[in-house]
């Protein structure tokens, strides 16, 4: 690896953490606690920029971020606490949605895009179905009903719009 290309894959990441922690900090709040946001869409859109380990580098330091108290979350939010709240397993399930995501970059195959980032949000919710249920004291299935169902299509629609847009902006910045 080149001088270059290092330089390159740290600044794609410092560059789509922040793009995750800007598209993070609008919510709307929901009676359940699990707030609608944008960061779906940041994080898949990181996977397909900055491909499967950068992108995932990005999640992590957005998380740790948030974890040392930097206001990364959700409605301008951060700590340690936010990783055992009902949110918190959406957190987590970021890194395998920006790795799957990441693993067929840039939208360059659109069917193939699409299919692992849908694989990526599944992951993402099955961990965050799990943590809610387990941090809100419901069984799997209303956790299932309240945190994931009212996003599945939301979430399928950002991931969708996230490889189309990487691949645009991918060759625009190839000069294509």
């Amino acid at each position: 690896m080149t001088k270059n290309n290092k330089t390159f894959m740290l600044a794609m990441t410092a560059m789509m953490t922040a793009v995750i922690a800007c598209l993070s900090w609008a919510a709307i709040p929901t009676p359940w606690g699990v707030p609608a946001t944008l960061s779906v869409f940041a994080v898949a859109f990181a996977g397909y920029m900055a491909g499967p380990f950068c992108g995932t580098a990005a999640v992590a330091v957005y998380l740790l971020l948030g974890a040392a108290g930097a206001p990364v979350f959700a409605g301008f939010s951060g700590g340690i606490g936010h990783f055992v709240t009902p949110t918190g397993g959406f957190l987590f399930g970021y890194l395998p949605l920006a790795f799957f995501t990441g693993l067929e970059g840039n939208g360059k195959k659109t069917l193939r895009s699409l299919l692992c980032g849908l694989a990526g949000l599944t992951v993402c919710h099955t961990v965050g179905v799990f943590v809610f249920a387990a941090v809100t004291g419901r069984g799997v299935g209303e956790a299932f009903m309240l945190a994931s169902l009212p996003y599945i299509i939301k979430d399928g629609l950002l991931v969708a719009a996230a490889a189309l847009l990487s691949r645009t902006v991918s060759r625009r910045i190839k000069g294509r």
